[in-house]
């Protein structure tokens, strides 16, 4: 059974996660998004903070990020894209 919550309270966890790996400068644009209410754009202005300062991400965010939010189908290409060039972070 999944969990049910908002697209906005899930984006923050995502943020938090990531924020754990990627610094608060590299997530500036990501959480400034997300504080204008768009939380699919501000996840991916996240991705690519990571992608671009080189961090990993574990495999159990990737998958909040793609079942914890309802993709439309361009915007999830876009999102698969960007974490395969993001390297898996080691358990």
């Amino acid at each position: 059974m999944a969990l049910m919550t908002d697209p906005m309270t899930t984006s923050r966890g995502i943020l938090k996660l990531i924020s754990e790996s990627v610094s608060a400068a590299d997530l500036a644009k990501a959480s400034s998004t997300l504080e204008l209410g768009y939380p699919r754009d501000a996840i991916f202005y996240a991705l690519v903070a990571a992608r671009d300062s080189g961090a990993s991400v574990s495999s159990g965010v990737r998958e909040l990020i793609l079942t914890g939010i309802s993709w439309p189908e361009d915007e999830l290409k876009d999102i698969t894209s960007t974490l395969k060039n993001i390297p898996l972070l080691a358990a």
